[in-house]
């Protein structure tokens, strides 16, 4: 047998090449984590953006889509930010008594400009409140994303958020008509950067930070396999009942 070369490495000691999600993950947490603590050029940039008056069509448009493109990335930036932030063993969620009532409202008011013409958002009707402890901050964050991902797959028809007790375990349901996930997929949608439609705007980075953020508070986020008009989320959380409210 032909020797093998003296600097020849075994097989199983060769390293695997990175994962080119884990690495622009690692990439975007660093310029996340640097910009979260310096005033970065993106600033400027949106600052100077807003100042500025074209005057001919071809200069509304070149304005048009720097604020556009800026705006993106700051979206992208704040996402990497707040999922690094969740993900860290140093960040704490403090409980503390939360509306579940108030949350749901906060969320959907701050998804309310997404909501097309020919779309409803909002809550179940007749909600009582309940009050539990948990992180309310949290919780309007996760509602958010999902609130967010359902309007950007709705045409027409409805999103609406809707809530209860089972047991210990408050649920917290997210359902829309839009176009659905396929079977297959619905858990790789919880991956970081996986987009199923390209031409939708977005990051693939809502759907794993709802999970995230659900995770630290001792929950789960699920699909419901029997809801066909669209997709139903089902978060479940443990809790502690504070107050239940007519």
């Amino acid at each position: 047998d032909a020797e093998s070369p003296k600097n020849s490495m075994p097989i199983s000691n060769v390293p695997m090449a990175p994962n080119p999600v884990q690495m622009m993950y690692a990439v975007l947490t660093g310029i996340a984590l640097w910009a979260k603590y310096r005033n970065t050029p993106l600033n400027a940039i949106q600052g100077f953006v807003q100042m500025l008056q074209p005057n001919s069509e071809d200069e509304q448009f070149m304005v048009g889509e720097i604020r556009s493109n800026s705006d993106k990335l700051k979206s992208l930036i704040d996402s990497t930010i707040a999922l690094s932030d969740y993900e860290s063993e140093s960040t704490t969620l403090e409980a503390h008594p939360t509306s579940v009532l108030m949350a749901c409202t906060t969320a959907i008011e701050s998804c309310s400009a997404m909501c097309k013409e020919n779309v409803t958002l909002g809550m179940a009707y007749d909600k009582k409140d309940i009050e539990v402890s948990l992180n309310g901050q949290a919780l309007v964050q996760m509602l958010h994303c999902l609130i967010e991902n359902a309007l950007k797959f709705t045409q027409e028809g409805s999103v609406t958020v809707d809530y209860h007790m089972a047991g210990n375990q408050l649920v917290i349901e997210v359902t829309d008509t839009g176009t659905g996930i396929p079977m297959s997929e619905r858990e790789r949608v919880f991956e970081r950067f996986i987009k199923l439609d390209n031409c939708i705007p977005g990051f693939g980075l809502g759907l794993p930070l709802a999970r995230t953020i659900a995770h630290r508070m001792g929950g789960e986020i699920s699909f419901d396999a029997d809801y066909q008009q669209g997709i139903k989320v089902k978060v479940q959380i443990p809790v502690t009942l504070q107050n239940l409210t007519n």
